[in-house]
């Protein structure tokens, strides 16, 4: 693959803010500092796939020039679609990458600004973003070296092998083939006006939380939005019920407990269905990096229970219920 000069400009006008250091993946998915400059011979590195650099969102002066939400949950694309809408009925442009285990959600900004603000925006924008991470994950660097990083878009990622694209919110296909291609793409996306950003913060900061112009600035262009909803959203409103879902798979009593079908055999049920929020939990298993039980939607119980991935249960479900 011949990356062109052009096109690793473009990515470095996107991407790379703090130029003088960046990181490096090592094969167990974790990252060292290295002390030296963004080189184009680094960004071509990168993009062909013969290392795996991080990009640091502040720069010595504390400023950055984008925004990223991560979402590692099950739900993470869910979550980020949602985001997504979100954004755009406050008029900020947003651009989702795929990720491992989950998703990206990146702003992008018209010129670099003091990382609090860029925090401050995403925060009065999103104040409810729940297990989402916010990078930069600091006001400032305050003497540190170097910030929270993001693994560097478009390279290989050391642990699974794999490379994720941008897609589109709403239908989640990629928005080109190759890494050229992707990189034509991402030349066009749309960036925040500092003065729009300003404006924004402003005003959700000064009308207070919960009050009808608060409410009534959030609700911009719903109909849109409504237009736009997530097609997760729309399938898990096809299957209806998780209780009456779940249950064409795994006995479960009026309470939505029943024994694990993923454990079997379970003398004692140990496997539970919220129906109120339609999300189930596995007791045999416990998730040391989430801190909590293993659990899911009614995709996720497919997937596992189907033995196939989530992409391969949306696909499924989608043919089963149109």
């Amino acid at each position: 693959m011949n990356i062109q000069e052009a096109r690793i400009a473009a990515y470095r006008d996107l991407f790379v803010h703090r130029d003088d250091v960046h990181a490096r993946q090592k094969p167990d998915g974790s990252y060292f500092l290295r002390l030296e400059p963004v080189a184009d011979e680094v960004v071509k590195a990168h993009l062909e796939g013969r290392i795996t650099a991080g990009w640091y969102a502040l720069d010595r002066g504390s400023t950055a020039k984008w925004a990223v939400l991560d979402a590692d949950s099950v739900d993470g694309i869910e979550r980020l679609q949602h985001c997504f809408l979100s954004l755009d009925k406050l008029g900020v442009p947003s651009t989702l990458e795929q990720s491992r285990r989950g998703g990206h959600l990146w702003i992008f900004l018209e010129r670099p600004i003091p990382g609090r603000a860029v925090r401050d925006l995403v925060s009065a924008a999103l104040p409810d973003l729940g297990p989402v991470e916010v990078f930069p994950k600091q006001d400032s660097l305050d003497g540190k070296k170097v910030g929270s990083l993001v693994r560097g878009p478009l390279g290989t990622h050391l642990v699974s092998g794999g490379r994720y694209p941008f897609v589109d919110p709403v239908s989640l296909k990629p928005l080109a083939r190759t890494t050229l291609t992707m990189i034509e793409a991402l030349m066009n996306v749309p960036r925040l006006s500092i003065k729009r950003a300003a404006g924004i913060v402003t005003a959700l900061r000064q009308v207070p939380a919960g009050s009808e112009g608060r409410a009534e600035s959030l609700r911009l262009h719903d109909h849109a939005a409504e237009l736009r909803r997530s097609p997760i959203a729309e399938l898990k409103e096809r299957i209806g019920d998780p209780l009456a879902f779940l249950s064409r798979y795994v006995a479960l009593d009026a309470a939505g407990r029943g024994s694990c079908p993923f454990h079997p055999p379970d003398q004692r049920p140990s496997f539970a269905l919220n129906p109120r929020t339609g999300r189930w939990t596995d007791f045999h298993e416990f998730d040391p990096q989430a801190k909590r039980y293993t659990t899911g939607d009614v995709i996720d119980f497919y997937a596992r229970y189907k033995g196939v991935t989530v992409r391969e249960a949306l696909h499924r479900l989608g043919e089963e219920y149109g």
